[in-house]
């Protein structure tokens, strides 16, 4: 799993959740690294905050899907986001991402949609 999340917290979190669920996880701190990352490596799932620095997650998704039309494949990526409102969802998945976790993070709601993307 690779997680982009630029606060040290809620990565460490998700890694501690992702491990009790029985994955490894590396963290970058923004959508570029994500990236950067996803293109030297093969995971299988991202868990991409929305609100990162240098390039935020609709942005990294944005450039990892036109990668992803040119070179074919498809990587999983689900949005993470303190975005919560009537809608938030349905516009994440509407982007192009393949599930949606509000923020704070529940084990229970991500297992959910880890099986759902990564199935």
């Amino acid at each position: 799993m690779l997680i982009a999340e630029d606060n040290d917290l809620n990565a460490a979190t998700l890694v501690a959740l992702l491990k009790r669920l029985g994955h490894e996880a590396t963290v970058v701190t923004n959508g570029q690294e994500a990236i950067e990352a996803w293109n030297g490596s093969a995971y299988a799932c991202i868990l991409m905050d929305i609100a990162m620095p240098v390039m935020d997650g609709c942005q990294a998704l944005a450039a990892l899907r036109e990668q992803e039309t040119k070179m074919g494949g498809h990587t999983p990526v689900i949005a993470l986001t303190a975005h919560a409102l009537q809608g938030d969802r349905e516009r994440f998945l509407a982007l192009g991402f393949d599930g949606y976790v509000a923020k704070p993070v529940q084990i229970s709601e991500l297992a959910d949609q880890l099986s759902r993307a990564v199935a």
